[in-house]
């Protein structure tokens, strides 16, 4: 109609703004229509307390529906007021940054919390400390965009190049501090500091310090909340005492000294249990790291069940699945005839003292009904007679 023009209306085309208002009529009239026909089905069986993650969830939608209320409101005032109070208004970036920053300031403080929380009852105080290195991370990495924007005023100039560099150096003292050879990201490790870099190049921000600092903020915030979905530091938060990677290396160098052993976490396993290793995902093995990739998961897309097979490791120790096979490629259907049998299985969380368990001869669905979400590593070992 050309009553309203605005960055949201992305052109005066009808024909594009009628297949817009297509797809949106499509994706959420057919959202409407599946909860419409399953809401008879639907009945709330839980109930949960204040501090939970339901309610983080539920302080999350309502502080996005407010900060949308907030872009609909400023954007069709000024036809507002023009037709009822015959005053002419333009509402701006001023008005959109006082009001909608906020909201998005107290969604990024607890988005962090509210992602480590439990289901249905937590404790606000427990979470809040465990997150206490990622505060400290971004009051951190706070401190650096404080910096860079005095850099970007010209004093002192050493901070410029400074920042990237102890960003970086900041990152990897987390990594490692938390144990990041589990890390699939840790491969981009290097890239968070220099897409920063680039940002503030490409954006000018060095000559826009209040822009700069609210670049920073929000990628502080993001990190914030990244971090605290890690779970290598929810493990460090609850189970302080207990590392299945350590137990399981220290249970097989007591249980099969001198085994070969054949692993996919070719770090804590192999140094803890001193066992010669094949490296089933090759990161230290040069024939499966020239192999073809499965997927687009960085160093851990590269595997041949075949090939470690075939060089006759003693112990195969990788995720157990559902059903009995082993995470990548190691299928029960297989290693069975080749005469493995699955005997040990390291634990997320001890049960009952109990770090690694012996399963040999138990029913997989019978392990997985038993142990549940703690059920990590299975350990297959080879009857020698069998070679």
């Amino acid at each position: 109609s050309g009553l309203l023009t605005s960055v949201h209306a992305f052109a005066n085309d009808p024909e594009r703004g009628v297949f817009i208002l297509g797809i949106l009529a499509l994706f959420t009239g057919g959202a409407l229509t599946l909860f419409a026909a399953r809401a008879g089905a639907m009945e709330a069986r839980g109930v949960f307390s204040m501090v939970s993650r339901e309610s983080a969830l539920l302080v999350n939608n309502i502080l996005l529906a407010v900060a949308c209320f907030v872009v609909f409101f400023g954007t069709l005032w000024p036809i507002v007021a023009e037709m009822f109070f015959d005053r002419k208004l333009s509402v701006g970036a001023p008005f959109f940054n006082a009001a909608f920053t906020p909201f998005m300031v107290l969604l990024g403080l607890i988005l962090p919390v509210g992602s480590m929380l439990p289901w249905k009852r937590g404790r606000l105080g427990r979470t809040a400390w465990s997150l206490r290195y990622v505060f400290v991370l971004c009051l951190a990495l706070a401190g650096l965009v404080w910096l860079r924007a005095l850099a970007g005023q010209g004093r002192p100039r050493w901070v410029a190049p400074s920042s990237e560099m102890a960003l970086c150096a900041a990152l990897l003292a987390y990594f490692i501090y938390v144990g990041g050879d589990i890390y699939r990201d840790r491969f981009m490790l290097l890239l968070l500091p220099l897409g920063y870099f680039a940002l503030a190049r490409h954006l000018d921000l060095a000559r826009a310090p209040r822009r700069l600092a609210a670049v920073g903020v929000v990628l502080a915030l993001c990190l914030g909340g990244a971090f605290a979905g890690d779970q290598r530091l929810r493990w460090q938060a609850q189970n302080r005492h207990h590392d299945m990677f350590v137990e399981l290396g220290l249970f097989l160098r007591e249980a099969h000294p001198g085994a070969v052993l054949a692993t996919g976490a070719a770090g804590k396993i192999p140094f803890y249990s001193r066992l010669e290793t094949i490296d089933i995902l090759g990161l230290n093995d040069r024939h499966i790291a020239m192999v073809e990739p499965d997927g687009a998961n960085p160093g851990h897309n590269k595997f041949d069940a075949d090939y470690v097979f075939g060089r006759r490791p003693d112990v195969i120790c990788t995720f157990l699945l559902p059903g009995g096979d082993l995470a990548f490629g190691f299928e029960r259907r297989i290693y069975e005839p080749l005469g493995y049998q699955l005997r040990h299985l390291a634990l997320r969380a001890p049960h009952d003292g109990v770090a690694v368990a012996d399963i040999a001869g138990m029913d997989v669905d019978a392990v997985f009904a038993r142990y549940g979400a703690d059920v990590g590593m299975g350990c297959v070992v080879r009857e020698r007679q069998r070679f």
